[in-house]
Order: structure tokens, then C-alpha cells, then sequence
């Protein structure tokens, strides 16, 4: 039986929004983007605009390189 490949998320950043925002929901009010595109952005569909990581960054108060890393 073939394994299943491991899904990649970038797990910084969803334990930074969780211990400053509480949910992904509330984060994505506070950044003013919808919650899909937070959604896509931990799970590795979609990376991050040049203004998106600037924003994301200051509101979790870490670099974005760390935060965006895969």
C-alpha cells in the first residue's frame, strides 16, 4: 500500500495567528483579506503578496521570511 504524501503547511504562521488572533477568522478581520486566502496561505496554495507578508508580519510581530517559510 503506497503512503499518503504529507500535506505541507507552514506551521509558524498558523501558531502565530492562533496565539495573537485566537482563529484564522478573526485574523483575516484584522488584516481586512478573506479567510480562504488566509486559509490557502497556511496551506501552501498560494504564497504571499510582497504586501500581504509586509502586513501579516507586522500584525504577528515576526519577519516574514520565518512566517512564509514552507
Amino acid at each position: 500500500m503506497k503512503k499518503k504524501p504529507t500535506k505541507q503547511i507552514r506551521k509558524l504562521l498558523r501558531l502565530k495567528i492562533v496565539e495573537h488572533f485566537d482563529n484564522q477568522g478573526r485574523f483575516a478581520l484584522a488584516a481586512e483579506i478573506d479567510e480562504a486566502i488566509v486559509s490557502k496561505l497556511i496551506n501552501c496554495y498560494r504564497d504571499p503578496t510582497a504586501d500581504q507578508s509586509k502586513l501579516f508580519s507586522k500584525l504577528l510581530n515576526t519577519p516574514a521570511d520565518i512566517l512564509f517559510a514552507k
